[in-house]
């Protein structure tokens, strides 16, 4: 194996080709060069694998990771790039970091969280759903939620499908999906923190986008947002 071919390996390896492991390493007993490289690869592996471990896991993780998800497929239906190996991992982690901590979303309004809502439930399939119990809700979220405050605003006819957690804007959102004489209906529980207005208690607004209306009320800490 010649130094190209190394470093062709060292980028896109494949760890269950043992043959063309064995011969990288045999490479690096004679070349320097690479196995410097390989050296290099082998300690920033350890080291995001020692910062990975040492974050304790939330409750709310299986949300998170499905709001990342939903955001990572949006950007990469707008542009497709490929990085290759250790510099794709340590380019991601410092996207997550620098997104979650630096980046501070504007509160939306009203009428822009209406489009928000229209575009996700037209757009976002059944498939991406994290949860189908719905007494499982609150494992979406670090905010208690007790599943009967939302199902006292749901008669029989609404049947529970799945919950995620997805992004209306840069707002953070749960979206439960239902099915209600046979129509796909979906509700949205939007936390007042994120957003740029509040709504009466016992009041109801009701947006239309074309063919599509929005249901907006509030109970305590989340404005409720129904479409379907």
């Amino acid at each position: 194996m010649d130094c190209l071919k190394f470093t062709n390996w060292l980028v896109n390896r494949d760890i269950n080709d043992v043959s063309e492991a064995d011969k990288a390493l045999k490479h690096t007993l004679t070349c320097q060069d690479c196995k410097a490289k390989y050296q290099f690869d082998e300690q920033v592996d350890k080291l995001l694998f020692k910062a990975m471990g040492a974050v304790e896991m939330p409750d709310s993780l299986r949300g998170k990771v499905d709001l990342s998800l939903d955001r990572i497929s949006d950007e990469q239906s707008k542009s497709r790039f490929l990085l290759p190996g250790v510099v794709s991992a340590v380019i991601a982690a410092m996207f997550i970091v620098v997104f979650s901590f630096v980046i501070t979303p504007s509160n939306p309004s009203i009428d822009q969280m209406g489009k928000y809502v229209v575009y996700d439930h037209s757009y976002h399939g059944d498939e991406i759903l994290a949860i189908d119990d719905p007494t499982e809700v609150s494992s979406l979220t670090n905010t208690a939620i007790d599943y009967h405050q939302i199902k006292k605003h749901l008669n029989a006819d609404y049947t529970f499908v799945g919950g995620r957690i997805c992004p209306l804007g840069d707002c953070p959102a749960i979206h439960l999906v239902y099915r209600k004489n046979g129509e796909r209906v979906s509700l949205y529980l939007i936390d007042t923190q994120d957003i740029d207005f509040s709504i009466a208690p016992g009041k109801n607004y009701k947006m239309s986008y074309g063919s599509q209306k929005v249901n907006f009320w509030q109970e305590g800490n989340f404005v409720f947002a129904m479409i379907g």
